[in-house]
Parts: C-alpha cells; sequence; structure tokens
C-alpha cells in the first residue's frame, strides 16, 4: 500500500488527496500501532484499526474535494447561465437594463455624444490595447474634453458588466489629470460607485455619473437630443463587445472542462483578447 501511495503519478485530485491523507495516518498510526501494544494480538488489532481508519479518512478528505469542484464547476457556469438576460433588452426606451447590456465601445461613443451634446469636443484618448474591461483591470481612460480647443475635462468610462467602480479606477483619473495638468475630471459608468471612490472623488474635482445619474441627464436633454442618443446607442449590434486591441466585433468562445462561454477575438491566435461576463455572455 505504501508503494502504491508513494509511486509519483499524474491521477484526478480526489484520488490525490485520498493517497495523501490516507498516507498520513499510516505513516502516523502505524509506528504507534506497533510500540504501544504489548501483545501479538494487541498488536494486530491495531494495525488492522490503523489501516481502516486511513481508507475512512482518505474517503471522507477524496469526498470534500470532490464536492469542492462540483460546486466549482457550478458556480462557473451559473455566473454566465443562470444571470444571463434572455433576448435583446427593450429598444424603444432608455432604461438601465439597456444601458448596463452595451458593449464597452458603444458606451463610451454614447458618453462621447453626450458630451457633444453639451457643446464639448470629445476627442478619444484610450489606447488600442487598454479598453474595454467590465472589471476594471484594464484602464478607463477614455475621452479628453475640449472647449474652444483647449483642453478642460478628462473622462473615464467603465460600462458592460460591471457592478460597481472602486477606488482604483478614480485614482487612475486622477492620476491622468495631474499627469496632464487638466483641473477637473469626470467618471460615467453603467453601475454604481463604492463610498471610497465617493469620498476620492469628492476631494479631487472629479464628477462622478453613475448608471441612473446617467439616464437622468440624457432624460432632462431636449426631447430630439435623448432621442438622437437611444438611435446611436441602439444601432446596428451594440451587444456584440469590440476587441480593443483590433477594433473588430469579437466572436462566441467556449473552453474546457467547464463549456464556459467567452468573447475572443477574431483574430486569435495573434491577438488574445478575451471578455467573461454575465450581462452579454454569448448564447
Amino acid at each position: 500500500m505504501l508503494s502504491c501511495m508513494l509511486r509519483s503519478r499524474k491521477s484526478h485530485p480526489v484520488v490525490r488527496r485520498f493517497e495523501l491523507v490516507a498516507l498520513i495516518v499510516v505513516v502516523v498510526g502505524l509506528p504507534l500501532a506497533f510500540l504501544v501494544p504489548s501483545t501479538f494480538q494487541g498488536k494486530f488489532y491495531a494495525v488492522f484499526s490503523v489501516a481502516v481508519l486511513a481508507f475512512a479518512c482518505g474517503g471522507a478528505a477524496a469526498l470534500l474535494v470532490k464536492r469542492e469542484e462540483e460546486a466549482h464547476s457550478a458556480a462557473k457556469l451559473m455566473d454566465l447561465e443562470a444571470f444571463a438576460p434572455a433576448g435583446k433588452p427593450d429598444t424603444s426606451r432608455w432604461s438601465v437594463e439597456l444601458l448596463k447590456r452595451l458593449e464597452w465601445k458603444r458606451f463610451e461613443e454614447l458618453v462621447a455624444a453626450y458630451f457633444a451634446v453639451l457643446e464639448f469636443r470629445a476627442e478619444s484618448i484610450r489606447p488600442p490595447d487598454n479598453g474595454g474591461s467590465e472589471r476594471g483591470e484594464r484602464g478607463v481612460l477614455a475621452l479628453k474634453l475640449f472647449k474652444e480647443s483647449k483642453p478642460v475635462i478628462l473622462v473615464g468610462c467603465q460600462a458592460w458588466s460591471v457592478y460597481t467602480v472602486g477606488i482604483r479606477p478614480v485614482r487612475a483619473l486622477l492620476e491622468a489629470m495631474r499627469a496632464q495638468g487638466i483641473a477637473e475630471g469626470a467618471f460615467v459608468t453603467s453601475a454604481r460607485f463604492t463610498p471610497e471612490a465617493q469620498a476620492l472623488a469628492a476631494k479631487s474635482g472629479i464628477t462622478l455619473i453613475d448608471g441612473a445619474d446617467f439616464l437622468a441627464k440624457i432624460s432632462a436633454l431636449a426631447p430630439e437630443h435623448a432621442a438622437a442618443l437611444l438611435a446611436l446607442a441602439v444601432a446596428g449590434d451594440f451587444l456584440t463587445p469590440t476587441c480593443p486591441a483590433c477594433g473588430v466585433k469579437m466572436a462566441a468562445r467556449s473552453n474546457t472542462p467547464y463549456g464556459r462561454k467567452f468573447w475572443g477575438c477574431i483574430n486569435y491566435p495573434r491577438c488574445s483578447q478575451t471578455f467573461f461576463g454575465a450581462l452579454n455572455a454569448p448564447s
């Protein structure tokens, strides 16, 4: 049994856990089984008990690993399947769901168009390989707003299936403002901001616009401007994300062994950009 356990081989995690725990019990228990009992019969029963205990403990440990794997697999499928909305959102009017379903590039185009209505000239400043993250792993700096050819505001955007925007993206925007000598910033998201992000923005000259605020600001525009922004937002394919590196629509992919679906660049393997998320998961 010991030679079997100690043999180096590639096995399933459940089997490895069983072997490890059983081996520990045997290594600890066998010396005691031979040393403690004073009679041969006592030693025999002690060794037998150690063997039974080793199998029992190993089996229990293996069962726990198996349950953890099953729960992990179910969670991986759940985040895309259980919470993914069915079909397209209602495109006849503005709603929080519609705003959250806009892919990252369309959301930034919408933000630029909104500021254009306010008579700012918006210039995209997001590097090609630094955009479109729904969870903030990549940069968020998106737009520079001009008044009479002078840059006056830097704008950060975070869209798609983000749920909250924390302090790190807001701090990154603040650092960019300082580096470029621009005193005012704005951060627009389809979600909400954490209290820490709000506190930093309040003392840093940054205006935070969450999803509900943005919809309220659009609704406050003249009806023709609000309608034009809605038409821009829902024109064509506004759900499939754009590859931030290549500028093309991405394609549905599926990885193994869990079959989790995600968006991948059509230029793979030359481009390895991917998107995971629940709201706009591939069908």
